[in-house]
């Protein structure tokens, strides 16, 4: 999303999932704040479309078959809760010089997110890729 409130509005769709249809979207755009004119306009040209369709293709491309589904590294989460993950996530670490000591027993509880539907470094030791829908 191109006015800065990605994660605003990724909120307000999955808090109303049965909720989908223009009317709503402009509803939620519209409590956010978003300007409305560039807002239509990206619904009217399918500005986003090719990005969404090649996101579906490469998440079947690499088996996602429903969502969430995680992938560490290249490799698929066998859960998606905190302790499935560690189990992944905490062995690479240590490969790369983290302390066990150093690592979170329990996720943070305010995680800051930027308005990038991504976030960190192309040189982060762990890397963890989410596909998600909104349906």
């Amino acid at each position: 999303m191109k006015q800065g409130k990605f994660w605003e509005f990724h909120d307000k769709l999955f808090a109303n999932q049965k909720k989908l249809k223009r009317n709503y979207l402009e509803q939620y755009a519209q409590e956010l704040g978003l300007d409305m004119k560039k807002f239509k306009a990206a619904l009217d040209n399918k500005t986003h479309f090719a990005r969404v369709a090649a996101d579906i293709l490469e998440g079947g491309q690499v088996g996602v078959s429903g969502t969430p589904s995680v992938y560490v590294n290249g490799v698929k989460a066998s859960g998606t809760d905190f302790a499935a993950l560690k189990k992944m996530v905490d062995p690479i670490l240590i490969k790369k010089g983290y302390k066990k000591s150093d690592l979170p027993e329990a996720p943070a509880l305010n995680i800051a997110l930027n308005i990038s539907p991504y976030k960190g470094s192309k040189d982060a030791p762990v890397t963890i890729v989410e596909y998600s829908d909104f349906q």
